[in-house]
């Protein structure tokens, strides 16, 4: 995973790729907002609506997973913008290694502790030995 260059986590990207080829046939109508964010989008039979503002889309997959369908990266390209900018912040690369590298050192702290404080965790084996145990 630290070897990979992309933005998003791999996996992602290859839904988001799938999703790209998905977006071909479809047509954006825009609704005239000033910040080009307000669509609705139709293959000719079906018609969604898309805002990019609140990253949804009608057929509710970006809502939940928090990648855009095909619907919004149609949307997307029409403002020529990089459907990767709209991956929800938690597939990112830089967001699951900062978490990574928390915990990891997380984990050495505790390790530290333990071993700086010298506790020892004692387990303890049926109830009958609990009298026994001298605090």
């Amino acid at each position: 995973m630290l070897r990979y260059q992309g933005k998003i986590c791999p996996m992602i990207r290859k839904i988001v790729e799938k999703a790209k080829k998905d977006a071909v046939g479809w047509t954006p109508i825009w609704h005239g907002d000033s910040e080009y964010s307000q669509f609705s989008i139709t293959d000719g039979t079906d018609t969604y609506a898309v805002n990019l503002i609140a990253r949804s889309c009608a057929c509710r997959k970006w809502d939940l997973s928090g990648i855009p369908c095909a619907h919004a990266i149609t949307v997307i390209f029409y403002n020529q913008a990089n459907p990767d900018d709209y991956v929800a912040h938690w597939y990112r690369l830089v967001y699951n290694v900062y978490f990574f590298v928390f915990f990891l050192f997380y984990e050495m702290n505790i390790m530290i502790m333990l071993a700086e404080f010298s506790v020892s965790i004692q387990l303890v084996g049926n109830k009958s030995s609990w009298i026994h145990m001298i605090i």
